[in-house]
Protein backbone atom coordinates (compact mmCIF):
# COMPACT_ATOMS: atom_id res chain seq x y z
CA UNK A 1 0.00 0.00 0.00
CA UNK A 2 2.90 2.24 1.04
CA UNK A 3 4.78 1.40 -2.57
CA UNK A 4 1.61 2.07 -4.39
CA UNK A 5 0.93 5.53 -2.98
CA UNK A 6 4.91 6.40 -3.34
CA UNK A 7 4.19 5.69 -7.05
CA UNK A 8 1.06 7.26 -7.30
CA UNK A 9 2.83 10.86 -5.44
CA UNK A 10 6.00 10.21 -8.06
CA UNK A 11 3.64 9.73 -11.00
CA UNK A 12 1.55 12.81 -9.99
CA UNK A 13 4.78 15.11 -9.24
CA UNK A 14 5.71 13.88 -13.21
CA UNK A 15 2.67 14.79 -14.10
CA UNK A 16 2.81 18.40 -12.84
CA UNK A 17 6.10 19.16 -14.08
CA UNK A 18 4.93 17.57 -17.76
CA UNK A 19 1.49 19.81 -17.52
CA UNK A 20 3.86 22.77 -16.03
CA UNK A 21 6.43 22.53 -18.95
CA UNK A 22 3.42 22.30 -21.47
CA UNK A 23 1.29 24.68 -21.00
CA UNK A 24 4.29 27.24 -19.49
CA UNK A 25 4.66 29.21 -22.76
CA UNK A 26 0.79 29.66 -23.92
CA UNK A 27 0.18 30.04 -19.90
CA UNK A 28 2.60 33.00 -20.14
CA UNK A 29 0.84 34.50 -23.71
CA UNK A 30 -2.39 34.66 -21.96
CA UNK A 31 -0.99 36.05 -18.32
CA UNK A 32 0.36 39.06 -20.71
CA UNK A 33 -3.55 39.24 -21.52
CA UNK A 34 -5.23 38.75 -18.21
CA UNK A 35 -2.67 41.48 -17.55
CA UNK A 36 -0.88 41.90 -13.78
CA UNK A 37 -3.96 42.95 -11.72
CA UNK A 38 -4.25 40.51 -8.34
CA UNK A 39 -7.77 40.91 -7.91
CA UNK A 40 -8.13 39.97 -11.69
CA UNK A 41 -6.33 36.68 -11.31
CA UNK A 42 -8.22 36.29 -7.80
CA UNK A 43 -11.43 36.15 -9.05
CA UNK A 44 -10.53 33.81 -12.50
CA UNK A 45 -9.76 31.42 -9.82
CA UNK A 46 -12.77 31.85 -7.87
CA UNK A 47 -15.24 31.94 -10.46
CA UNK A 48 -13.36 28.20 -12.10
CA UNK A 49 -13.71 26.71 -8.46
CA UNK A 50 -17.08 27.89 -8.62
CA UNK A 51 -18.43 26.64 -11.96
CA UNK A 52 -16.35 23.19 -11.22
CA UNK A 53 -18.13 22.49 -7.91
CA UNK A 54 -21.66 23.97 -9.09
CA UNK A 55 -21.14 21.65 -12.08
CA UNK A 56 -20.21 18.66 -9.06
CA UNK A 57 -23.47 19.07 -7.19
CA UNK A 58 -25.96 19.63 -10.21
CA UNK A 59 -24.53 16.42 -11.77
CA UNK A 60 -26.21 13.21 -10.67
CA UNK A 61 -23.93 10.66 -8.56
CA UNK A 62 -24.31 7.94 -11.66
CA UNK A 63 -22.77 9.62 -13.75
CA UNK A 64 -19.27 8.01 -12.50
CA UNK A 65 -17.83 10.07 -15.80
CA UNK A 66 -18.83 13.52 -15.49
CA UNK A 67 -18.15 13.46 -11.92
CA UNK A 68 -13.79 12.61 -13.25
CA UNK A 69 -13.66 14.96 -15.42
CA UNK A 70 -15.43 17.69 -12.91
CA UNK A 71 -12.89 16.37 -10.30
CA UNK A 72 -9.64 16.84 -12.87
CA UNK A 73 -10.98 20.34 -14.10
CA UNK A 74 -10.06 21.87 -10.02
CA UNK A 75 -6.70 21.45 -11.79
CA UNK A 76 -6.72 24.36 -14.10
CA UNK A 77 -7.33 27.01 -10.92
CA UNK A 78 -4.89 24.98 -9.04
CA UNK A 79 -2.08 25.63 -11.74
CA UNK A 80 -3.28 29.08 -12.45
CA UNK A 81 -3.00 29.92 -8.92
CA UNK A 82 0.30 28.39 -8.14
CA UNK A 83 1.72 29.87 -11.20
CA UNK A 84 0.56 33.39 -10.35
CA UNK A 85 0.84 33.29 -6.73
CA UNK A 86 4.04 30.62 -6.51
CA UNK A 87 3.31 28.11 -3.38
CA UNK A 88 1.26 30.17 -1.10
CA UNK A 89 -1.50 30.32 -3.93
CA UNK A 90 -1.47 27.14 -4.74
CA UNK A 91 -2.06 25.61 -1.23
CA UNK A 92 -4.61 28.57 -0.72
CA UNK A 93 -6.49 27.39 -3.88
CA UNK A 94 -5.46 23.72 -2.92
CA UNK A 95 -7.86 24.81 0.60
CA UNK A 96 -10.20 26.12 -1.50
CA UNK A 97 -11.01 23.52 -3.80
CA UNK A 98 -11.07 21.09 -0.42
CA UNK A 99 -13.42 22.94 1.10
CA UNK A 100 -15.85 23.23 -1.64
CA UNK A 101 -15.34 19.68 -2.47
CA UNK A 102 -15.82 17.99 0.64
CA UNK A 103 -19.42 18.49 1.34
CA UNK A 104 -20.00 16.76 -2.33
CA UNK A 105 -18.23 13.26 -1.11
CA UNK A 106 -19.92 13.26 2.59
CA UNK A 107 -23.34 13.51 1.08
CA UNK A 108 -23.16 11.80 -2.57
CA UNK A 109 -21.05 9.27 -1.45
CA UNK A 110 -21.46 7.67 1.20
CA UNK A 111 -22.93 4.49 0.10
CA UNK A 112 -19.58 3.67 -1.86
CA UNK A 113 -16.70 3.96 1.32
CA UNK A 114 -14.14 2.71 -1.37
CA UNK A 115 -15.02 5.46 -3.48
CA UNK A 116 -14.72 8.18 -0.65
CA UNK A 117 -11.37 7.41 -0.09
CA UNK A 118 -10.26 7.93 -3.47
CA UNK A 119 -11.68 11.13 -3.65
CA UNK A 120 -9.93 12.12 -0.29
CA UNK A 121 -6.89 10.84 -2.32
CA UNK A 122 -7.46 13.11 -4.96
CA UNK A 123 -7.79 16.02 -2.49
CA UNK A 124 -4.54 15.20 -0.91
CA UNK A 125 -3.07 15.24 -4.30
CA UNK A 126 -4.54 18.07 -4.99
CA UNK A 127 -2.48 19.34 -1.97
CA UNK A 128 0.57 17.86 -3.56
CA UNK A 129 -0.19 19.08 -6.99
CA UNK A 130 -0.98 23.23 -5.98
CA UNK A 131 2.16 22.66 -3.48
CA UNK A 132 4.59 21.11 -6.31
CA UNK A 133 3.75 23.38 -8.65
CA UNK A 134 4.02 26.31 -7.19
CA UNK A 135 7.42 25.53 -5.97
CA UNK A 136 7.98 25.19 -9.81
CA UNK A 137 6.81 28.45 -10.52
CA UNK A 138 8.47 29.99 -7.61
CA UNK A 139 11.88 28.46 -8.83
CA UNK A 140 10.94 29.80 -12.40
CA UNK A 141 10.23 32.84 -11.28
CA UNK A 142 13.07 33.86 -8.89
CA UNK A 143 15.39 32.30 -12.05
CA UNK A 144 13.56 34.87 -14.20
CA UNK A 145 14.48 37.88 -12.15
CA UNK A 146 18.02 36.29 -11.51
CA UNK A 147 18.51 36.53 -15.26
CA UNK A 148 16.96 39.76 -15.66
CA UNK A 149 19.52 41.50 -13.17
CA UNK A 150 22.35 39.37 -14.84
CA UNK A 151 21.29 40.63 -18.14
CA UNK A 152 20.95 44.80 -16.49
CA UNK A 153 24.27 44.02 -15.17
CA UNK A 154 25.61 42.68 -17.83
CA UNK A 155 24.00 45.97 -20.00
CA UNK A 156 25.58 48.19 -17.23
CA UNK A 157 28.81 46.26 -17.83
CA UNK A 158 28.80 46.97 -21.62
CA UNK A 159 27.75 50.46 -21.01
CA UNK A 160 31.07 51.02 -18.44
CA UNK A 161 33.24 49.23 -20.72
CA UNK A 162 32.33 51.24 -23.96
CA UNK A 163 32.93 54.58 -22.17
CA UNK A 164 36.15 53.40 -20.77
CA UNK A 165 37.29 52.34 -24.18
CA UNK A 166 36.06 55.39 -25.43
CA UNK A 167 37.67 57.54 -22.39
CA UNK A 168 41.19 55.53 -23.16
CA UNK A 169 40.58 56.26 -26.79
CA UNK A 170 40.13 59.92 -26.09
CA UNK A 171 42.95 60.56 -23.54
CA UNK A 172 44.93 58.36 -26.02
CA UNK A 173 44.54 61.20 -28.95
CA UNK A 174 44.66 63.86 -26.15
CA UNK A 175 47.72 62.92 -25.14
CA UNK A 176 49.25 62.62 -28.74
CA UNK A 177 48.08 66.01 -29.67
CA UNK A 178 49.32 67.31 -26.11
CA UNK A 179 53.10 66.30 -27.19
CA UNK A 180 52.66 67.66 -30.46
CA UNK A 181 51.13 70.64 -29.36
CA UNK A 182 53.95 71.01 -26.32
CA UNK A 183 57.03 70.02 -29.18
CA UNK A 184 55.29 72.62 -31.79
CA UNK A 185 54.82 75.37 -28.96
CA UNK A 186 58.39 75.05 -27.99
CA UNK A 187 59.99 75.29 -31.60
CA UNK A 188 57.71 78.71 -31.87
CA UNK A 189 59.42 79.99 -28.90
CA UNK A 190 62.72 80.47 -30.81
CA UNK A 191 61.37 82.47 -33.75
CA UNK A 192 58.97 84.70 -31.74
CA UNK A 193 62.06 85.49 -29.38
CA UNK A 194 63.44 86.71 -32.19
CA UNK A 195 60.57 88.13 -33.86
CA UNK A 196 60.73 90.37 -30.67
CA UNK A 197 64.05 91.52 -30.51
CA UNK A 198 63.62 92.41 -34.18
CA UNK A 199 60.58 94.33 -33.66
CA UNK A 200 61.90 96.17 -30.48
CA UNK A 201 64.73 97.06 -33.08
CA UNK A 202 62.34 98.65 -35.60
CA UNK A 203 60.55 100.48 -32.47
CA UNK A 204 63.90 102.57 -31.96
CA UNK A 205 64.66 103.12 -35.41
CA UNK A 206 61.60 104.21 -36.89
CA UNK A 207 60.27 108.07 -35.97
CA UNK A 208 57.34 108.12 -32.96
CA UNK A 209 55.00 109.52 -35.14
CA UNK A 210 56.05 107.62 -38.68
CA UNK A 211 53.23 106.20 -40.18
CA UNK A 212 54.88 102.19 -39.75
CA UNK A 213 54.64 102.49 -36.34
CA UNK A 214 51.62 101.15 -35.81
CA UNK A 215 52.19 98.33 -38.30
CA UNK A 216 54.91 97.52 -35.63
CA UNK A 217 52.97 97.94 -32.69
CA UNK A 218 50.31 95.44 -34.14
CA UNK A 219 52.95 93.15 -34.78
CA UNK A 220 54.69 93.32 -30.99
CA UNK A 221 51.04 92.79 -30.09
CA UNK A 222 50.08 89.53 -32.24
CA UNK A 223 53.65 87.94 -31.31
CA UNK A 224 52.77 88.48 -27.51
CA UNK A 225 49.28 86.83 -28.54
CA UNK A 226 51.24 83.43 -29.88
CA UNK A 227 53.42 83.28 -27.43
CA UNK A 228 50.90 83.24 -24.66
CA UNK A 229 49.30 80.40 -26.47
CA UNK A 230 52.48 78.58 -27.18
CA UNK A 231 52.81 78.90 -23.09
CA UNK A 232 49.34 77.75 -22.61
CA UNK A 233 50.35 74.40 -24.66
CA UNK A 234 53.14 73.82 -22.87
CA UNK A 235 51.80 74.33 -19.21
CA UNK A 236 48.94 71.68 -20.29
CA UNK A 237 51.09 69.30 -21.72
CA UNK A 238 53.69 69.32 -19.07
CA UNK A 239 52.40 70.39 -16.07
CA UNK A 240 54.50 71.70 -12.82
CA UNK A 241 54.00 69.82 -9.56
CA UNK A 242 53.05 72.63 -7.57
CA UNK A 243 54.98 74.07 -4.72
CA UNK A 244 52.27 73.75 -1.70
CA UNK A 245 52.91 76.74 0.64
CA UNK A 246 50.00 79.15 3.01
CA UNK A 247 48.32 80.81 0.74
CA UNK A 248 45.81 84.51 0.79
CA UNK A 249 43.17 83.72 -1.37
CA UNK A 250 41.77 86.98 -1.46
CA UNK A 251 45.50 88.65 -2.81
CA UNK A 252 44.92 86.04 -5.24
CA UNK A 253 41.69 87.14 -6.25
CA UNK A 254 42.57 90.42 -5.70
CA UNK A 255 46.18 90.25 -8.59
CA UNK A 256 43.95 88.02 -10.79
CA UNK A 257 41.49 90.76 -11.02
CA UNK A 258 43.90 93.50 -11.04
CA UNK A 259 45.13 91.79 -13.96
CA UNK A 260 42.10 91.31 -16.07
CA UNK A 261 40.66 94.92 -15.22
CA UNK A 262 41.21 96.36 -18.53
CA UNK A 263 40.10 93.29 -20.25
CA UNK A 264 36.54 93.36 -18.69
CA UNK A 265 36.43 97.42 -19.02
CA UNK A 266 36.72 96.94 -22.64
CA UNK A 267 33.95 94.25 -22.88
CA UNK A 268 31.57 96.13 -20.84
CA UNK A 269 31.76 93.80 -17.40
CA UNK A 270 31.67 94.63 -13.75
CA UNK A 271 34.01 92.28 -11.42
CA UNK A 272 32.45 92.00 -8.02
CA UNK A 273 34.10 90.63 -5.25
CA UNK A 274 32.30 89.14 -2.00
CA UNK A 275 35.04 88.92 0.71
CA UNK A 276 34.89 86.83 3.33
CA UNK A 277 36.37 88.52 6.44
CA UNK A 278 37.75 85.32 7.90
CA UNK A 279 38.45 83.26 5.28
CA UNK A 280 41.50 81.07 6.35
CA UNK A 281 44.32 80.09 4.00
CA UNK A 282 44.45 77.45 1.78
CA UNK A 283 47.33 74.97 0.70
CA UNK A 284 48.64 75.73 -2.35
CA UNK A 285 51.15 76.88 -5.38
CA UNK A 286 50.63 80.88 -5.42
CA UNK A 287 51.55 80.50 -9.38
CA UNK A 288 49.52 78.13 -10.57
CA UNK A 289 46.51 78.77 -8.58
CA UNK A 290 46.50 82.56 -10.13
CA UNK A 291 46.97 81.08 -12.98
CA UNK A 292 43.48 79.31 -12.42
CA UNK A 293 41.78 81.99 -11.54
CA UNK A 294 42.72 84.03 -14.65
CA UNK A 295 41.48 81.51 -16.75
CA UNK A 296 38.27 81.17 -15.20
CA UNK A 297 37.94 85.09 -14.66
CA UNK A 298 38.70 85.52 -18.69
CA UNK A 299 36.17 82.64 -19.73
CA UNK A 300 33.63 84.30 -17.29
CA UNK A 301 34.52 87.82 -19.26
CA UNK A 302 34.57 86.11 -22.70
CA UNK A 303 31.40 84.17 -21.83
CA UNK A 304 29.35 88.03 -21.51
CA UNK A 305 29.88 89.74 -25.25
CA UNK A 306 27.28 92.39 -24.35
CA UNK A 307 28.64 93.25 -21.03
CA UNK A 308 27.37 92.19 -17.73
CA UNK A 309 28.30 91.13 -13.92
CA UNK A 310 31.03 88.87 -13.20
CA UNK A 311 30.50 87.52 -9.31
CA UNK A 312 33.33 86.40 -7.45
CA UNK A 313 32.73 84.52 -4.11
CA UNK A 314 34.60 82.83 -1.30
CA UNK A 315 33.52 80.81 1.38
CA UNK A 316 35.05 78.51 3.79
CA UNK A 317 34.18 74.68 4.59
CA UNK A 318 34.87 71.00 5.88
CA UNK A 319 36.13 70.47 2.29
CA UNK A 320 38.44 73.19 2.20
CA UNK A 321 37.91 76.96 0.41
CA UNK A 322 35.93 77.18 -2.29
CA UNK A 323 36.12 80.06 -4.93
CA UNK A 324 32.66 80.59 -6.95
CA UNK A 325 33.27 82.68 -9.92
CA UNK A 326 29.25 83.24 -12.22
CA UNK A 327 28.66 85.02 -15.07
CA UNK A 328 25.26 86.16 -16.52
CA UNK A 329 26.74 85.26 -20.17
CA UNK A 330 25.30 82.80 -22.59
CA UNK A 331 25.39 79.70 -20.51
CA UNK A 332 26.93 76.23 -20.94
CA UNK A 333 27.12 74.43 -24.51
CA UNK A 334 24.70 71.78 -25.40
CA UNK A 335 26.24 68.28 -24.44
CA UNK A 336 27.83 66.71 -21.04
CA UNK A 337 28.99 69.40 -18.66
CA UNK A 338 31.94 67.69 -18.65
CA UNK A 339 33.16 68.54 -22.32
CA UNK A 340 33.82 72.24 -21.71
CA UNK A 341 37.06 70.73 -19.64
CA UNK A 342 38.12 69.25 -22.02
CA UNK A 343 41.65 70.21 -24.05
CA UNK A 344 41.00 71.86 -27.26
CA UNK A 345 37.00 72.43 -26.67
CA UNK A 346 36.07 76.02 -27.11
CA UNK A 347 32.87 77.65 -27.92
CA UNK A 348 34.44 80.75 -28.67
CA UNK A 349 35.81 82.11 -32.00
CA UNK A 350 39.96 81.65 -32.21
CA UNK A 351 40.01 80.07 -28.64
CA UNK A 352 42.24 77.21 -27.74
CA UNK A 353 40.36 75.80 -25.64
CA UNK A 354 42.76 74.76 -23.12
CA UNK A 355 41.38 77.60 -20.29
CA UNK A 356 39.54 75.62 -18.48
CA UNK A 357 41.58 72.44 -19.16
CA UNK A 358 44.26 73.81 -17.60
CA UNK A 359 42.76 75.27 -14.82
CA UNK A 360 40.91 71.69 -13.73
CA UNK A 361 44.52 70.52 -13.73
CA UNK A 362 45.84 72.80 -11.77
CA UNK A 363 42.96 71.78 -9.20
CA UNK A 364 43.63 68.22 -9.66
CA UNK A 365 47.37 68.60 -8.98
CA UNK A 366 46.11 70.55 -5.57
CA UNK A 367 43.82 67.74 -4.68
CA UNK A 368 40.78 69.66 -5.03
CA UNK A 369 38.06 70.09 -7.65
CA UNK A 370 36.80 72.33 -10.24
CA UNK A 371 33.45 72.08 -11.50
CA UNK A 372 30.80 74.23 -13.32
CA UNK A 373 27.08 73.84 -13.35
CA UNK A 374 23.90 76.16 -14.93
CA UNK A 375 22.96 79.15 -13.19
CA UNK A 376 19.52 80.24 -12.05
CA UNK A 377 18.42 82.72 -14.22
CA UNK A 378 20.91 81.90 -17.44
CA UNK A 379 25.18 82.10 -16.85
CA UNK A 380 27.53 79.56 -15.50
CA UNK A 381 28.77 78.93 -12.21
CA UNK A 382 32.39 77.71 -11.71
CA UNK A 383 33.78 76.39 -8.40
CA UNK A 384 36.88 75.76 -7.76
CA UNK A 385 37.89 73.95 -4.47
CA UNK A 386 41.20 74.11 -2.63
CA UNK A 387 42.31 72.12 0.57
CA UNK A 388 43.34 74.49 3.51
CA UNK A 389 46.69 74.84 5.12
CA UNK A 390 47.34 73.42 8.30
CA UNK A 391 46.30 75.53 10.81
CA UNK A 392 49.30 77.10 12.98
CA UNK A 393 50.18 75.49 16.39
CA UNK A 394 50.35 78.10 18.88
CA UNK A 395 53.64 77.97 21.12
Amino acid sequence: MLLSATGTVVTMIKFGQSVMGVLSEPMNKWFQRVGKSKRRRIGICVLLILVVSIAHYLTPPSHFFWHNVFQRLYYIPLLLAAAWFGLRGGLVTAIACAIFYSPHILLHWTHSHPYQVSQVMELAMMFLLGGMAGVLADRERNHRREAESMAAERDAALVNLRDTVDSLRRADRLATLGTLAAGMAHELRNPLAAMTGALEILEQELPAEGAHCEFVSILQAEVLRLNRVAGKYIDFARPQEPDLRPLDVHECIKSAVELLRRNAARAGVEMQRSSLADLPQALADPVQVHQALVNLLLNGIQAMPSGGILEIDTESGPAGISVTVRDHGTGLPSGPIERIFEPFFSTKEGGTGLGLAVARQIAKAHGGTLTAAAAPGGGTIFCLKLPSAPAEKSP
